[in-house]
């Protein structure tokens, strides 16, 4: 199941790259970096450091909610970008606090407070982004056919379906059917969210993605 979903993230990334021309004028044309570091960071732990590897991932979310913050800051209009601003400086100092005084052991397990954080506040800024949408004039269509709508409403699901499950600290007390039932939560929101991805990259157009 594990190569099922690293599969999907595979197609996900090829397709970002054949459909680039719809987004390459706007700041999404960043985001096949973003899709290719994650197959990349998946294919490498799977193959070739299948062990004590959880400090990469730990990277992985750092910079993807930086990342993810610097698309969306392109995005807000003012009033929503000092929201934005006020989330970065909450995240990366309590995350930069935390790993210091040792609350979170940066290389040997996954920094839990950082993933709970960035998790409701990618769920807060994409409500915000939604909003923003909804009260321009901007019509359901262009909204539906715009490739940053699609992205976002995959990351939703994802961070909303996921959040409950990462606040769990140690999957190595979960015991049983429960720890499976989790796998598969997990397994789902990432099958969801980039097919979600790859039905924007098809369905979007050039003329409403901006």
């Amino acid at each position: 199941m594990i190569h099922i979903g690293v599969g999907v993230e595979i197609m996900t990334f090829i397709t970002s790259l054949l459909l680039y021309p719809k987004y390459k004028h706007t700041v999404l044309k960043y985001f096949p970096f973003y899709l290719g570091f994650i197959v990349f960071l998946e294919i490498f732990c799977m193959f070739f450091y299948r062990v004590q590897n959880v400090w990469l991932f730990n990277i992985l979310y750092i910079l993807e909610f930086n990342f993810l913050a610097f698309i969306y800051w392109h995005y807000f209009n003012r009033f929503n970008r000092k929201v934005l601003l006020a989330f970065l400086v909450v995240f990366n100092s309590l995350t930069l606090v935390t790993c210091v005084v040792g609350a979170q052991n940066f290389f040997v397990e996954p920094i839990f407070y950082t993933y709970v954080l960035a998790s409701f506040s990618h769920i807060s800024l994409i409500i915000l982004l939604f909003n923003q949408m909804l009260r321009s004039n901007t019509g359901l269509e262009e909204i539906f056919r715009n490739l940053l709508f699609w992205i976002c409403l995959g990351l939703l699901i994802f961070f909303a379906t996921t959040l409950p499950v990462q606040t769990i600290r140690s999957w190595k007390e979960t015991l049983g059917e429960f720890r499976h039932a989790l796998f598969y939560i997990l397994f789902s929101a990432v099958l969801l969210k980039n097919l979600l991805f790859i039905f924007g990259f098809l369905w979007s157009k050039k003329i409403f993605t901006y």
